[in-house]
């Protein structure tokens, strides 16, 4: 490109080593998050000083051109570097958005990719030539309409850093101020020296901005030893005082108010411009601590309750002297310390309560000794009339001031099994649908539902005297006891079922073969003292098992079930139907002579003929039932005699054509068809 040496240039490359000098310096160094950005600014300023010598060490007008538009990427890049600076280093980092700084570097970049484009866009440049007088060849260049409207963008962003830091100059104590002044000065020189060339005052007849950098390069080396610049920066008033929570007043010897912040604005409930030069006595809260304190202002921080609001604050009393010789005022520090407060006050209500909860436990003691005396009797109760002495027993030594009750479920109400104190007595019913609700209008009732796999059986409740009792301790002590009578309850309702269960057989809900060995004794010593005739009644389903084959053992179950709820539903009282085996049920007729015997079985018989077998939602065809019937005495004069007899005639009926009711004797008592009378008694 036919690089020349041109003495002019001297100030410009020595610029460009002295900004990449103090880059490294910096960079050598821990500084603060402002000294990135101006790194960067001294970056493009280096470039541009770099430019600008190569620029007029160029013989060619290409190298020229070149140069130039190298140039540009320093110094459209650097205002935008300058205006990031002076936003972070005054405390307006938070405004910096990357949409807001792609808008502050549009114009920028936009006048540097016109220039680039050159020749093809005239924007900024519209022409490019030289001038050459024999002892120096100057460049000569006429500039388009974007030059001036960067121009104008440019020196806004520059001017509103300057102006941020000025700000920052004023504002700031002394260390912080000289600093500011230093990057004032820093950037005013250049800004000088850059606006002289552009409205045409070129003592050099080149571009002198160069040279203005080399002399803030100096400015602000000087800041870097003298005032540690980038060591420490300032921050601006509103990122410390106005942010902070604790409310902050100033009052001067006067006793005005003449500074406060936002915290301490809210506090007051006033305007800032009514505050401030008012009386400090009528307008701050606590104002007799604070004159007390200003007197002793290195005494530990005092709280201040606000009753009124129901808040507490921690007071600070500092003195301050704000000039050389000038009267002392004060600063007020209030911090919000309620939570702290309102924690202490709980505290202190915590240690009165556990003094109380000493007293409380000490009753307790001999509550655990009574509890463990009731689970061992509920345990080893044998029934629930023994259960029910057990809780009228201890119920009033566990609870000797309240009164009480157990209720127990029969049916579809409660009745009061067991009571004491002022409760309802025992035989009497609870209210229709009580659901664990007080049986008396009172909130002094505890009432624990006593619950056997989510039935509810019966109802533990206690009545207690206002004042009588800890309110949370008699509830545990209710609900303690509750839950061992509900165990008890239970394992007494578990062994019934138990019993039951051994005695039953669990397809068809019917007494099984055990309990009819059992039964059947017991009516015969019964039928033998009342001289009364006991009639046993053999039943079989007739073809079952072909019924099993055809539609499964599911569908047979659901017969043997329909069966043994017909049998259930339409025998009495006091006859016992019992599952024999298989697919044959034992009937148990007390007192029942043949004849009657006979009817209850043909019935039996028709109305099972008459029932078809409902399964998985189908319905089958209906089963027919034959039966054998036997009476003691005649028939037989023991158990096994009776049940043989039974079993015989159901044989004979079974082999006549089933369907049909056959007596120990041959002839058959009934069928589907015909309809035989039985002989006469004798």
């Amino acid at each position: 490109m036919g690089l020349t040496f041109v003495p002019q240039t001297i100030p410009a490359i020595v610029s460009a080593l002295m900004l990449v000098a103090l880059i490294a310096f910096i960079l050598t160094r821990r500084r603060s998050g402002t000294s990135l950005p101006f790194i960067l600014l001294c970056g493009a300023a280096a470039i541009w000083c770099a430019g600008n010598a190569l620029e007029h060490n160029s013989a060619t007008i290409e190298g020229r051109v070149f140069w130039g538009k190298v140039q540009y990427a320093g110094s459209q890049s650097l205002p935008v570097f300058w205006f990031i600076f002076a936003t972070l280093y005054s405390g307006h980092g938070y405004w910096l958005r990357w949409w807001r700084v792609a808008l502050v570097a549009l114009i920028p970049a936009l006048t540097f990719v016109a220039v680039v484009a050159y020749p093809a866009s005239k924007l900024v440049w519209v022409s490019y030539s030289l001038y050459d007088d024999g002892t120096f060849i100057e460049s000569i260049i006429v500039r388009g309409p974007l030059f001036w409207i960067s121009a104008v963008a440019i020196y806004t962003f520059v001017v509103a850093g300057i102006a941020m830091i000025g700000v920052v100059a004023f504002r700031s104590p002394t260390v912080y101020r000289m600093q500011a002044v230093t990057l004032l000065f820093g950037a005013l020189v250049p800004l000088i020296g850059n606006m002289t060339f552009v409205f045409g005052v070129r003592p050099l007849r080149m571009d002198t901005t160069p040279v203005t950098f080399a002399i803030a390069c100096l400015i602000f080396a000087y800041g870097l030893f003298r005032f540690r610049l980038f060591d420490v920066t300032p921050v601006a008033r509103e990122a410390i005082l106005d942010r902070m929570t604790e409310a902050v007043f100033v009052i001067d010897a006067q006793g005005r108010v003449v500074d406060a912040n936002p915290a301490a604005i809210r506090l007051v409930r006033q305007p800032l411009s009514e505050l401030l030069g008012a009386s400090a006595a009528r307008r701050l809260p606590f104002w007799s601590a604070i004159v007390r304190r200003l007197d002793k202002p290195t005494e530990a921080p005092e709280t201040m309750v606000d009753e009124a609001r129901g808040q507490a604050f921690e007071l600070r009393v500092t003195q301050l002297t704000f000039n050389k010789g000038a009267a002392p005022g004060a600063m007020v520090i209030l911090r919000n310390v309620t939570d702290r407060w309102r924690a202490e006050g709980a505290l202190q209500r915590a240690n009165q309560e556990l003094s109380e909860r000493v007293l409380e436990l000490e009753r307790r003691n001999q509550e655990i000794v009574l509890l463990a005396g009731l689970a061992e009797q509920l345990l080893s109760a044998a029934d629930r009339d023994a259960l029910v002495d057990t809780v009228a027993t201890f119920g009033p030594q566990l609870f000797p001031n309240e009164a009480g009750l157990l209720a127990l479920r029969e049916r579809d109400r409660f009745r009061v099994a067991a009571s004491w104190g002022g409760a309802p007595r025992v035989g009497e019913s609870l209210a229709d649908g009580y659901a664990g609700t007080p049986w008396l209008p009172t909130p002094n009732q505890i009432a624990v539902p006593l619950v056997d796999q989510e039935e509810r059986i019966g109802v533990f409740a206690i009545e207690a005297m206002p004042g009588a009792r800890h309110p949370e301790a008699l509830r545990q002590l209710t609900t303690t006891a509750a839950d061992l009578i509900g165990l008890a309850l239970a394992n007494l309702r578990l062994r019934d079922r138990l019993r039951d269960d051994s005695l039953r057989d669990a397809l068809t809900g019917l007494f099984n073969r055990r309990y009819l060995d059992a039964a059947i004794v017991r009516e015969l010593e019964r039928a033998n003292r009342s001289h009364h005739p006991l009639a046993v009644v053999m039943l079989d389903l007739d073809q079952f098992k072909s019924f099993n084959d055809r539609y499964g053992h599911a569908a047979g179950d659901s017969a043997l079930r329909s069966f043994g709820r017909l049998l259930s539903a339409r025998l009495r009282a006091t006859d016992v139907a019992c599952r024999y085996g298989g697919e044959e049920f034992t009937l148990l007729l007390p007192n029942t002579p043949l004849e009657q015997a006979a009817r209850i079985a043909d019935r039996l018989r028709e109305e099972a003929e008459a029932t078809p077998i409902v399964h998985g939602g189908e319905s089958y065809p209906p089963l027919t039932v034959s039966a054998g019937i036997a009476i003691y005495p005649e028939d037989g004069q023991t158990a096994q005699a009776l049940l043989d007899a039974a079993d015989a005639a159901l044989y004979r009926a079974k082999s006549g054509g089933r369907n049909r009711i056959m007596p120990w004797v041959a002839l058959p008592l009934a069928g589907p068809t015909v309809r035989r009378t039985l002989p006469s008694a004798g």
